[in-house]
């Protein structure tokens, strides 16, 4: 197992189960003696498992660098499951063109995460827990983020992106306020919808980013409508009690 498949970006706990039931099911106790010629106790570093052709099938094997790991080859002899053992565990399921498809990670840096890629070996989907969010992400065919999920101390989110990596809508839900902002191919917010303790509001902006007009509820003053000039002044406004 030479070649260690770098998964401390490919960032879920599922990782652990996975390991442990691999692990469990190919480190079995000391070998009993059955016949004359068999040993009790097998050690070694590392160790190569063939098929009846020959081929390699089954890699163990215990290094200082890579860490431990067990790779499992296809018919065709090309890795197709690596789990490894270090500083970080992992697991990597691999296409029939040897790139990762499928990628498993428990690191107490990264946290833990689960990464799914597409035909082209470009990551399509993360899904990440750590110690400040937990969050989904969904890539497009240049690798770019399109659609992120978070749950934060502070609140739930959900933004899109275009193509630029630029926020078109964001949604924001915390114990202040819910919010709703749709944003302008320039990065500015365009229309706004808040809900509050206390009020409900809908704001429109210019395309320079100021409020344009505005609609709101408050508890004590009702309905009101409020427009504003380009100077941020309030240039009408109407209160429906």
């Amino acid at each position: 197992m030479k070649q260690k498949v770098n998964m401390r970006d490919m960032v879920l706990g599922a990782v652990i189960m996975l390991v442990g039931l691999a692990v469990g099911a190919i480190v079995s106790p000391p070998l009993i003696a059955q016949r004359a010629g068999v040993f009790g106790e097998i050690q070694c570093t590392s160790l190569t498992v063939v098929d009846n052709d020959g081929k390699v099938a089954v890699v163990l094997e215990a290094d200082k660098e890579v860490g431990n790991g067990v790779t499992v080859f296809d018919k065709h002899g090309k890795p197709a499951i690596d789990l490894v053992a270090d500083e970080m565990n992992g697991v990597a399921i691999f296409d029939e063109h040897s790139k990762v498809a499928v990628a498993l990670v428990a690191d107490k840096e990264v946290g833990n995460g689960v990464a799914v890629y597409d035909k082209h070996g470009k990551e399509a989907v993360s899904l990440v827990a750590d110690a400040m969010s937990k969050r989904v992400i969904v890539l497009n065919k240049y690798g770019k983020p399109v659609v992120l999920l978070a749950a934060h101390e502070k609140g739930n989110s959900v933004a899109v992106y275009d193509k630029h990596r630029k926020t078109t809508v964001g949604l924001l839900a915390n114990e202040e306020e819910d919010r709703v902002a749709i944003v302008d191919k320039h990065g500015k917010v365009g229309v706004l919808l808040a809900a509050h303790e206390t009020h409900n509001s809908v704001a429109v902006y210019d395309k320079k980013g100021n409020k344009a007009v505005g609609l709101g509820t408050l508890e004590e003053m009702g309905t009101g409508v409020v427009i504003w000039d380009k100077a941020g002044n309030v240039k009408w406004s109407k209160s429906i009690p």
